[in-house]
C-alpha cells in the first residue's frame, strides 16, 4: 500500500505522479533492477486499472493530499505487453472546521412528526438534550423551562439557526424538549423523509455568540 498521507506535497504540487520507493517499484514491476541499481534511470510503461475497471498509463485520477491509494499486481500483461497492475483508491474523509465525527450524540429515524410541512419538529429525551449540550441541568430538572438557539450543520456545511425548548410552543403545545424553528427549512433542504435516519453529532465548538453547534448526517431510505 502506498500511503500518500506520508507525501502530502507532492500531490499539491504535481497530481500527475506518484512516487515509490524501491521496493514498491520492485512489487510494481518484479525487475531485480530496480532493487539492485535504484539509482540508475529507469522507464517503463505500465497499464493501470482502476475500481472501475477503466485502465490508465501511469495516471492516478481523483486523489487528494490524505487520500490512500493501493497498488495491486497482477499476473497480466496488455494488448502490448505491458505490465498491468490495479489501483483502488480511498476517499480520505475531510473534517472542517464544524466536524464532529468522533462525538456522536444519537441515532433518529425520522417520522411524519418530523416532517411535516411548516409544522415539523425534532423531539428529544433529556439525554438526547445533555448529550448535545452537555448541560446537567437538563437531566436534573428536565421541567424546569429551558430555551436556547442553537446553530445546526448539514453534511454540506450549511449552517442553520434552530431553537431547542422544552416550553410550550404553537407546534408543541403540551411541552417537552424539541428542535424548531428551522427544522422546517433543514428538512426542506436536505429532502429528508419519513423513514430517513438521521445522526446528530455535538460538535467540539461554539460559533462566534457562544451557541452550541450541531452536526446532523443523514441517509436516505432506499425506494421500494
Amino acid at each position: 500500500m502506498k500511503d500518500v498521507t506520508t507525501n502530502k506535497g507532492f500531490m499539491k504540487k504535481d497530481p500527475s505522479i506518484l512516487p515509490l520507493s524501491k521496493d514498491e517499484a520492485y512489487c510494481v514491476t518484479g525487475n531485480d533492477r530496480v532493487m539492485s541499481h535504484p539509482d540508475e534511470s529507469y522507464s517503463q510503461l505500465i497499464t493501470a486499472y482502476d475500481a472501475s475497471n477503466h485502465p490508465f498509463l501511469m495516471t492516478v485520477h481523483g486523489v487528494q493530499a490524505g487520500d490512500k491509494v493501493e497498488l495491486y499486481k497482477t499476473d497480466v500483461r496488455d494488448e502490448s505487453r505491458r505490465r498491468c497492475f490495479r489501483i483502488r483508491c480511498i476517499k480520505v474523509e475531510r473534517e472542517t472546521k464544524t466536524s464532529a465525527r468522533e462525538n456522536l450524540a444519537f441515532v433518529k429515524v425520522l417520522t411524519k412528526e418530523n416532517t411535516k410541512a411548516n409544522s415539523g419538529i425534532l423531539r428529544l429525551g433529556e439525554h438526547e438534550v445533555y448529550a448535545i449540550t452537555d448541560e446537567y441541568q437538563v437531566l436534573n430538572c428536565p421541567d424546569a423551562p429551558y430555551t436556547k438557539m442553537i446553530k445546526v450543520y448539514d453534511p454540506s456545511d450549511q449552517a442553520f439557526l434552530m431553537m431547542l425548548t422544552n416550553e410550550p410552543v404553537p407546534e408543541n403545545p403540551k411541552g417537552g424538549f424539541i428542535i424548531t424553528r428551522g427544522w422546517d427549512s433543514f428538512v426542506v433542504l436536505n429532502n429528508l423523509m419519513v423513514g430517513d435516519a438521521i445522526e446528530v453529532y455535538r460538535a467540539r465548538m461554539k460559533d462566534e455568540s457562544g451557541r452550541v453547534c450541531v452536526r446532523i448526517r443523514h441517509f436516505k431510505v432506499e425506494p421500494k
